[in-house]
C-alpha cells in the first residue's frame, strides 16, 4: 500500500471532480482531515472519510462498480464508526472546509480541536505528531480541545482511565504552564474516576 502525501491527495480531490457531476462534501478524518489543514505532516497510508448521503449520491451515479474502483485506488476509506463517535455531538457546527475544495468537492474536516481530541483516543506516535501540528497552528483552541475531548470521553469505546492519562500527558506537554491531572478531567467529563 502506497502513502498518501498532500498532493496525492489534491489529485484526488481533482480526479473526484472530473468524475462527478454533482456537489459532493468529503468530511475527512483521522490523519487525512490532519493533512488537509496542515502543511508539516506526514504521509498517510488511507484517505478516512465519513460516510453522508453526499457519497451515497456519488456512488449511485457512478454505479457500485466504478465507485469501488475508484475507492481501491484512492485508499478511499468510507466510514461511520469508529470516528464518529470520537466527535463531539455537536462538531458539525465547528467544521472547516480544506483549501483542497473544488468548485464540485467540498472537502471538510472537523475543527483541528475535534481532530486532536480524536486522535487522542488511539495516540500512537504519528498521532502525537498530529496533535502538535494542529495545536500550532495559529487558531487553535486550547479550551475547545478540552471541551472536546471531556464531551467525547463519557461515549468513547475503551478505558477512560488510559484515555484520560493520554490527554493529560499531551497537553502537559503543548502546555506545561498550566498543567492539568486525571481528576480534572474526570470533573470536567462529569465521570467518576476508574
Amino acid at each position: 500500500m502506497r502513502r498518501i502525501s498532500i498532493a496525492d491527495l489534491a489529485a484526488i480531490v481533482l480526479n473526484l471532480h472530473e468524475l462527478v457531476e454533482q456537489e459532493l462534501q468529503l468530511v475527512l478524518v483521522g490523519g487525512t482531515g490532519v493533512m488537509a489543514l496542515t502543511p508539516t505532516v506526514h504521509p498517510t497510508q488511507d484517505i478516512d472519510v465519513l460516510w453522508s448521503d453526499s457519497l451515497l449520491a456519488a456512488r449511485t451515479a457512478l454505479g457500485e462498480k466504478r465507485w469501488n474502483q475508484f475507492c481501491k485506488e484512492a485508499q478511499l476509506s468510507t466510514r461511520s464508526d469508529p470516528f464518529e463517535v470520537l466527535l463531539p455531538s455537536d462538531w458539525r457546527k465547528r467544521k472547516v472546509q480544506s483549501p483542497l475544495s473544488t468548485t464540485r468537492v467540498r472537502v471538510v474536516t472537523p475543527c483541528p480541536e475535534d481532530l486532536a481530541s480524536m486522535k487522542v483516543f488511539r495516540l500512537l506516535a504519528r498521532d502525537a505528531d498530529d496533535i502538535q501540528a494542529l495545536a500550532a497552528l495559529p487558531d487553535f483552541a486550547p479550551k475547545l480541545f478540552k471541551r472536546s475531548f471531556c464531551a467525547t470521553l463519557p461515549f468513547a469505546i475503551g478505558r477512560s482511565r488510559w484515555h484520560v492519562q493520554s490527554f493529560c500527558m499531551v497537553w502537559n506537554g503543548l502546555y506545561p504552564d498550566t498543567p492539568l491531572e486525571s481528576s480534572d478531567i474526570f470533573a470536567l467529563a462529569g465521570l467518576a474516576p476508574s
